[in-house]
């Protein structure tokens, strides 16, 4: 499993799927991570996820492979590839200066026209996920309001890049803490890139109203830090943060579940909104 940083596509991915069967499993301890090893730190049905051993500067790459049942097969007919979207998805918001991991390569596995299995291989960020770290006992106040900002300022900046998300969930984003807590954003096989802003439109709101849903529940955003963030977002403008909320609080599970899918499905066939 040669994974390089270089250019072109990397040995079969569905070869890459068998072989991590007799991987080690589970996140390695720290005492691990300078092992010359390769782990398998996520296996699901469709995805698994593999952490390469460090190279000579001690940089780590992370293997993220798709896999699709082969009944479903069909429906990638002629489609691109769920790790490709990913990948341009991930270029296209690292040029606009956007804090998401480093998209390094992709490659796929094809019959018929049709992408059974997908790999996209990403730079490893060490950190620590949103949630763990808010929910950490005796964090300071300041820090977990400095983090809320941080988080609203992401997101407008997304919007404002023409990124939509899709997949706005605090799980899915990484606190890096050298040389201080700073956001880093991941998992982006759905996000629509538009080219224009997106700021305030009901797409947009369907990011902001499943992140912050899921930081009340996840990372015990109690109402401080939720002005914080709405005010972040807004830029300050508190009647703007006001009515921003309102708007996001108001949608309903049928208009985001609606919203979701024609978003989805416009991103799998590369169209606009």
């Amino acid at each position: 499993m040669n994974q390089a940083r270089a250019s072109g596509q990397y040995e079969d991915p569905e070869s890459i799927w068998l072989n991590a069967d007799h991987l080690a499993r589970g996140f390695p301890e720290p005492e691990d991570l300078s092992h010359d090893r390769w782990w398998l730190v996520k296996d699901e049905p469709r995805v698994r996820i593999l952490l390469s051993p460090p190279d000579d500067a001690g940089g780590r790459l992370v293997s993220k492979i798709y896999r699709i049942p082969k009944p479903l097969v069909w429906r990638t007919l002629f489609l691109t590839s769920r790790a490709q979207r990913e990948f341009q998805n991930l270029e296209y918001a690292r040029q606009r200066g956007l804090p998401v991991v480093e998209p390094i390569n992709w490659g796929e596995t094809r019959r018929w026209g049709c992408a059974g299995y997908s790999q996209l291989t990403m730079g490893f960020v060490d950190g620590t996920p949103l949630p763990e770290f808010m929910c950490q006992p005796g964090l300071q106040q300041s820090v977990r309001e400095d983090l809320s900002i941080q988080l609203g300022e992401l997101m407008v900046r997304m919007h404002l890049a023409g990124v939509v998300w899709m997949t706005a969930y605090p799980r899915n984003i990484m606190v890096v803490s050298n040389p201080g807590p700073s956001l880093v954003a991941f998992d982006f096989p759905y996000a629509l890139c538009t080219g224009k802003d997106m700021q305030g439109s009901r797409f947009a709101l369907l990011d902001l109203s499943w992140m912050m849903k899921r930081c009340v529940l996840k990372c015990q955003f109690n109402e401080t830090l939720l002005q914080s963030f709405y005010l972040a977002y807004t830029r300050g403008a508190g009647d703007a943060a006001k009515q921003l909320r309102s708007r996001v609080e108001a949608q309903t599970k049928a208009s985001l579940f609606r919203d979701r899918i024609f978003v989805r499905v416009a991103r799998v066939l590369q169209r606009s909104v």
